[in-house]
C-alpha cells in the first residue's frame, strides 16, 4: 500500500508545480514520497522554509492575543490555523496558511475591535466592506487577522454556533491552552469552510483526512446534526473526495445518509460533472474564483435561499464594496464584474 506521502505525490502527477498549487508541498517534505528526485525534494525543503517561518509568526500573534482577550475576558476560539496545524499534523511546518482567524461572540465585537486597534491591527479593509457578513479583516505588518463572530455568510448552510460554543473543549498545543471544537463540529466546519473556499487545493482534503485520523468519531450525531443544520451537501462532497482520493475511512452508510436529504443532491450532481472533468483536482482555478466560483459554490449549498445569499453580494454591491473595487462608479464595477464572467468562461 502507497504510503500517504507515495499518495499525494501520485495526486499531483508528481509534478513540484502542482504540489505548490495544492499546498502539499511543505507536507511532502515531511513525508518523502519515495519517487521524488533530488530536485523535487530540495523544493519541498524551501516550502517547508519558507512555511515554518511563517507560521512561527502566526503561532507568536496567536498566543499573544489569546492572553490579551483573556485578560479582556472575551471568549475567543481560534478557527484552523497554526494551532489545527499542530495539533493534527504534529509539525507547524508542514500546513501553509495565509492569515489567523478568531472567533468571537457577536456581543464582544466591538471591544475586541479596540483590543486589535491598540495592539496595533488596522483595518485591511473598511468594515462597511463587510456588510451583512460574518468577519472583520486586519492587518499589522505581514499578518493578516479576521475576526469572526459567526463561520459563514448570512443564509448560507453553517453547524449550529451555538452548539459549537457549548461542546468546545480546553486543548494544549505550541505552549498555548486554548477553545477548539468537538471532533464532530471540527470536520463539519472544514467541510463547510472548505466547500466555501470551494475545496481549492489537495490540502483541504488532507485535513479532512487528519481530523478523522487523530479524533474519535460519534458518527450518528454527526450525521444528525449535519441533517439539522442542512450541511450535509457540503460535508458529503468533502467527504466523499476525500474517500475517493486518499482512502480516508468514512463509513459508506454515513455517506448515504448525508446524501438522502433534497438540499445535498446538487452536491451529488455537482461531483459527477466535476468527474468528467478528471476529478476536482483537475478544476481550472479561474473556476473558483469570481462569478463563477460562487455558482460552484451555490451547487455544494443545494438550496434557493442560499444561492440568493451567495449571489446578492455580486448583484447588488453595498457602496463600501463599489468604492473598494471600482472607485465608486456602479457602472464600472458592473461593467468588471461581467468582463470577469465572460473572461472564466471562454477560457473554460
Amino acid at each position: 500500500m502507497d504510503s500517504l506521502g507515495d499518495k499525494i505525490w501520485g495526486l499531483v502527477g508528481r509534478l513540484v508545480q502542482k504540489a505548490h498549487r495544492h499546498n502539499v508541498a511543505a507536507l511532502l517534505h515531511r513525508l518523502k514520497p519515495r519517487e521524488a528526485t533530488d530536485s523535487d525534494r530540495h523544493s519541498f525543503a524551501s516550502a517547508y522554509r519558507g512555511t515554518l517561518a511563517q507560521n512561527l509568526l502566526f503561532l507568536e500573534t496567536t498566543r499573544d492575543l489569546l492572553e490579551v482577550f483573556e485578560k479582556a475576558k472575551i471568549s475567543v476560539m481560534p478557527l484552523k490555523g497554526i494551532l489545527f496545524a499542530s495539533r493534527f499534523y504534529k509539525d507547524i511546518g508542514v500546513r501553509p496558511q495565509s492569515d489567523v482567524d478568531l472567533l468571537v461572540h457577536e456581543e464582544d465585537l466591538d471591544l475586541a475591535h479596540r483590543l486589535l486597534i491598540e495592539q496595533g491591527f488596522g483595518e485591511a479593509w473598511p468594515r462597511a466592506f463587510y456588510q451583512d457578513h460574518y468577519h472583520w479583516v486586519y492587518r499589522r505588518g505581514t499578518i493578516l487577522l479576521e475576526l469572526h463572530w459567526a463561520l459563514k455568510a448570512p443564509g448560507t448552510c453553517s453547524p449550529n454556533l451555538a452548539r459549537i460554543w457549548d461542546q468546545a473543549r480546553w486543548c494544549f498545543a505550541e505552549g498555548v491552552e486554548f477553545l477548539e471544537m468537538a471532533p464532530e463540529d471540527l470536520l463539519t466546519y472544514l467541510a463547510v469552510n472548505k466547500a466555501h473556499q470551494r475545496f481549492p487545493a489537495l490540502l483541504d482534503y488532507v485535513d479532512l483526512a487528519k481530523i478523522l485520523q487523530h479524533s474519535p468519531l460519534d458518527w450518528e450525531r454527526f450525521c444528525q446534526e449535519a441533517l439539522k443544520d442542512k450541511t450535509a451537501g457540503p460535508v458529503w462532497f468533502g467527504l466523499s473526495v476525500a474517500k475517493d482520493l486518499l482512502d480516508v475511512p468514512v463509513p459508506d452508510e454515513v455517506l448515504r445518509t448525508l446524501s438522502k436529504p433534497f438540499h445535498a443532491w446538487l452536491s451529488i450532481v455537482l461531483k459527477k460533472l466535476i468527474d468528467l472533468q478528471g476529478g476536482p483536482l483537475h478544476i481550472p482555478c479561474e473556476w473558483l474564483d469570481g462569478p463563477t466560483g460562487r455558482l460552484y459554490e451555490s451547487f455544494m449549498e443545494g438550496r434557493p435561499s442560499a444561492i440568493f445569499h451567495l449571489i446578492r453580494p455580486l448583484m447588488f454591491p453595498s457602496r463600501a464594496r463599489v468604492s473598494v473595487l471600482a472607485k465608486g462608479s456602479y457602472p464600472r464595477y458592473y461593467y468588471n464584474q461581467l468582463r470577469r464572467f465572460l473572461e472564466q468562461v471562454t477560457r473554460s
